[in-house]
C-alpha cells in the first residue's frame, strides 16, 4: 500500500465524518497540555478531599484527572467564574454530567447520562495569602453508568500530546500528507501506538477549519486580483450563471505562463481531468514542452461542462491573453473540443492522442471482430504508421475490405479525422513527435498527488498549481545552472564530419537540444544506403 492510499480499505479516507460520528469519538487529549503531561496509570494511589490545595489551576485540574482515571471514569471542565477578569472559581465534572439533547430524527449516541459527581474549586481573595486554589465541594456518587479504570488505561495511554498534535497539524495542512504517511512518521518518531478513528479525528478538524475561514471563491477571487493589481501581467477570466449567481467557468494565466506560451506554443497539449474539487468543476490543463524538453503549465481553466461552448469559451480566452494559435493542438480527440478547435483554431493542425484512440478499439469492436480484434489491429497500427498517404489509403481500403465488421466505426468515426492521427499526413509538421496526451496525462497524475482528496476546495486547487509551476520553475533554473557549465567534448567522426554545424547548434540550442541531433548524426554513419528503383 502507498502513501497515498487511504489507512483503510473502505475509502474513508476520501469521507466527509458526520457529526453523529465525531461525537462518537471521545475527547482524549487537551489542546492546553504539554509533553510532559502524558498521564501515568502506575503512579501511587492518589487522593481527593474538601480542603486539599494546588498552586496553580492547571496542577488542580491534573490531579483531579489523574484520580478519576485511577477510579475509573473521566471528567471535564463545567462552569467557572472570574472577578476582575482573573479566574476564582471553576467546576469539575463527571464526563457523563447533563443530558444529550437529540435534535434530529436519527438515532444517535453520548456519554451524557446525567451523572451528578462533581468537584468545586475556589481560589479565595480573603485570607488567602499564597493564593492557593482549594477543594471546597466534593459530591463523590455517580449515576447511570460504570467505572472502569482499564478503560480509562487504554483511553489515556493513545490520547495525543500537544508535540503530536503539533505534527499532525503540519503534516497535514502544509506538507498534504496522506493519513496513512502522517500515521506512520507518527509511530516512527514517537514509538507508540497510533489509532486510526483519533487520527482522522483531528485531520477532521483541520480540514473543518480550513473550510469555514471564509467564501472558498471569494478568496480565490480575491487572491487573483491581488496578483493582477501587483502585476498586470496576471491574466484572468471568469464567467457566471447569472441565475443561480454560481461560478461556471474560470481561466487565469500568471506572467510567466504567459511568457512561455508565448516562446513554446508551436505545440500545446490539453487534457481535463476530474474529481479535483467539491464543486465537480473540471480542470482543464494546457501544457507546452520548454527548450529542455520538459512540460511546463502555460494555462489553467476550471469548467463546469466539457462542451463545445465551455471550449470554445477557454480557446477564446488563450487567444485574448497571448494573441498567438498554437501551429499544433494536442487533444483526446474530444469531439467538443474538436468542432471548438475549429471554430477558435482555425489555422492550428489537430493531433488526436492515438493511445487514447487505441483503448477505443477494443470497445468498439473486440466483441464484432471477435478472433479476429488481435490480427485486425496490427493491420490498423501499420496503416496508421505509413508515411505516405497513398499507402495509407490503400491499406485503409483493404482494412475495410477484410475486417466488414468493422466498418462502420472506421468509417464515420476515424476516417473522417484521418489527418489527425495518421502518420502519413503530418510528417512535413513539427509536431516534436509528439503522439499522445502523456504528458498532460502525466501533470494531472502529478497535480492530483498534491491535493488530499476530491474534496478539496478552490483555494486548496490554487495553492496546488501554485506549488506545481513553482517546482516547474524551479527545474528551469537548475537546467539553466547545468546548461551553463563547460563540458569537453570527446572527438567522434560525427564531431569531426559536422563540427560547423555542431557550433551553430551550441549557438542558438539547449544542450539537450545538440544531444538529440548529436545522436542523429552519430546514427547517419551506420545507415545502410540502398538504390531504390
Amino acid at each position: 500500500m502507498s502513501d497515498s492510499e487511504s489507512i483503510s480499505s473502505d475509502g474513508s479516507n476520501d469521507e466527509i465524518f458526520s457529526n453523529d460520528f465525531i461525537e462518537s469519538i471521545p475527547d482524549d487529549s487537551d489542546s492546553s497540555e504539554s509533553e510532559d503531561d502524558v498521564y501515568d496509570m502506575n503512579v501511587s494511589p492518589l487522593t481527593l478531599e474538601v480542603g486539599l490545595s494546588f498552586l496553580t489551576w492547571k496542577a488542580a485540574f491534573k490531579h483531579i484527572k489523574l484520580w478519576a482515571h485511577q477510579q475509573g471514569f473521566f471528567v471535564r471542565k463545567g462552569r467557572s467564574e472570574k472577578v476582575q477578569s482573573k479566574q476564582r472559581k471553576q467546576t469539575i465534572v463527571c464526563r457523563c454530567e447533563g443530558m444529550y439533547n437529540n435534535k434530529s430524527n436519527k438515532s444517535s449516541k453520548s456519554h451524557r447520562t446525567n451523572c451528578k459527581w462533581h468537584v468545586n474549586l475556589s481560589r479565595p481573595i480573603k485570607n488567602n495569602p499564597n493564593n492557593m486554589i482549594f477543594i471546597t465541594t466534593l459530591f463523590n456518587e455517580h449515576f447511570g453508568h460504570d467505572l472502569d479504570t482499564s478503560v480509562c488505561h487504554f483511553e489515556a495511554s493513545k490520547a495525543f500530546t500537544k508535540p503530536m498534535l503539533n505534527d499532525i497539524e503540519w503534516m497535514y495542512v502544509s506538507g498534504h500528507l496522506k493519513p496513512l504517511a502522517i500515521k506512520r512518521m507518527l509511530k516512527a518518531k514517537y514509538n507508540r501506538k497510533v489509532y486510526n478513528q483519533d487520527l482522522y479525528k483531528v485531520i477532521y478538524k483541520h480540514r473543518r477549519s480550513n473550510d469555514i475561514r471564509g467564501n472558498d471563491v471569494s478568496q480565490v477571487f480575491e487572491y487573483l486580483e491581488k496578483q493582477k493589481e501587483d502585476d498586470p501581467c496576471w491574466i484572468i477570466y471568469k464567467d457566471w450563471d447569472h441565475e443561480t449567481n454560481t461560478l461556471t467557468k474560470l481561466f487565469w494565466m500568471s506572467p510567466n505562463q504567459l511568457e512561455s506560451w508565448c516562446k513554446y506554443s508551436d505545440v500545446i497539449l490539453n487534457d481535463n481531468t476530474s474529481k479535483t474539487n467539491r464543486y465537480e468543476l473540471s480542470l482543464s490543463f494546457f501544457v507546452a514542452i520548454d527548450n529542455n524538453m520538459k512540460s511546463r503549465i502555460v494555462a489553467q481553466a476550471l469548467i463546469d461542462r466539457e462542451t463545445k461552448d465551455a471550449y470554445a469559451w477557454v480557446l477564446q480566452c488563450t487567444l485574448k491573453a497571448t494573441g498567438l494559435m498554437p501551429k499544433v493542438f494536442v487533444t483526446d480527440a474530444d469531439p467538443g473540443m474538436d468542432a471548438a478547435i475549429r471554430l477558435k483554431y482555425p489555422s492550428t493542425f489537430a493531433i488526436h492522442c492515438i493511445w487514447h484512440i487505441g483503448q477505443n478499439l477494443p470497445l468498439r469492436l473486440r466483441s464484432k471482430l471477435g478472433g479476429l480484434f488481435d490480427q485486425f489491429k496490427k493491420d490498423f497500427y501499420e496503416c496508421r504508421n505509413s508515411l505516405e498517404p497513398e499507402v495509407f489509403e490503400q491499406r485503409w481500403k483493404d482494412l475495410l475490405a477484410n475486417y466488414p465488421n468493422a466498418v462502420n466505426y472506421l468509417e464515420k468515426t476515424l476516417y473522417s479525422s484521418k489527418t489527425s492521427w495518421a502518420c502519413a499526413f503530418n510528417t512535413n509538421i513539427f509536431t516534436l513527435d509528439i503522439q499522445t496526451t502523456s504528458r498532460s496525462e502525466s501533470v494531472n497524475a502529478t497535480f492530483k498527488r498534491l491535493l488530499n482528496n476530491s474534496n478539496s476546495t478552490l483555494v486548496d486547487v490554487f495553492l496546488a498549481i501554485e506549488e506545481r509551476l513553482e517546482e516547474e520553475q524551479d527545474n528551469n533554473d537548475y537546467a539553466n545552472w547545468h546548461n551553463a557549465l563547460s563540458i569537453t567534448q570527446s572527438a567522434t567522426i560525427a564531431s569531426n564530419a559536422f563540427n560547423n554545424i555542431i557550433n551553430e547548434l551550441k549557438e542558438f540550442t539547449t544542450p539537450l537540444i545538440q544531444k538529440i541531433i548529436y545522436n542523429e548524426m552519430e546514427l547517419a554513419f551506420s545507415y545502410k544506403a540502398k538504390h531504390l528503383d
